[in-house]
């Protein structure tokens, strides 16, 4: 992220189960939510969010998750993550 001119913190990715999404969502230190999961989840994602207005961007169903293996070139995917490819 540094490369490409992005601060290193503008993407944090947290794994965990209910408890932990749920945390996340009605987090006021948390300005958005990009969820990729079930229809279901995604649901109670939206509804936990819109109690405060919060933005979400939701891939539901697990169509376009974008997954980093351990041997990536991690300099070449970044400019190609950034632009949502």
């Amino acid at each position: 992220l540094i490369v490409n001119g992005h601060d290193p913190n503008v993407v944090q990715t947290i794994t965990g189960f209910g408890e932990a999404g749920a945390a996340l969502v009605a987090s006021p230190h948390v300005d958005k939510i990009i969820f990729t999961g079930s229809p279901a989840v995604g649901k109670l994602v939206m509804e936990g969010a819109a109690k405060n207005l919060k933005p979400i961007i939701l891939e539901l169903g697990g169509k376009d998750p974008m997954v980093f293996c351990e041997d990536v070139d991690i300099q070449s995917v970044i400019p190609w993550a950034m632009r949502g490819c």
